[in-house]
């Protein structure tokens, strides 16, 4: 592996997780440990794909002369769009009235 990019973001999510022992921490602290779990495995998914597109995007954009976003900051980034998103769903049907 190219030492430059460093690790993958869902990398970095995997190790946090087994280092932490986040799953066992669950199953002990909560009842709905499954559905935190998925929640976990669906958050590593994102970064997976959200790494395949900026892969994508260097590979179309390899002449172009501007710095590359890391894929950490790429991951970030779209997160953030993501919440935001969410955000603004949730505050569209807080406003519905009758």
């Amino acid at each position: 592996p190219d030492q430059r990019k460093g690790t993958s973001p869902a990398d970095l999510i995997r190790q946090l997780v087994d280092l932490v022992g986040f799953e066992d921490h669950l199953k002990k602290t909560q009842p709905d440990w499954e559905s935190r779990w998925e929640n976990v495995k669906e958050l590593i998914t994102f970064a997976i794909e959200v790494a395949s597109d900026t892969d994508a995007v260097e590979q179309q954009a390899a002449t172009d002369e501007r710095p590359k976003d890391t894929p950490l900051r790429s991951f970030l980034q779209a997160s953030m769009l993501s919440s935001e998103g969410d955000n603004k769903n949730e505050e569209d049907t807080k406003d519905v009235s009758f």
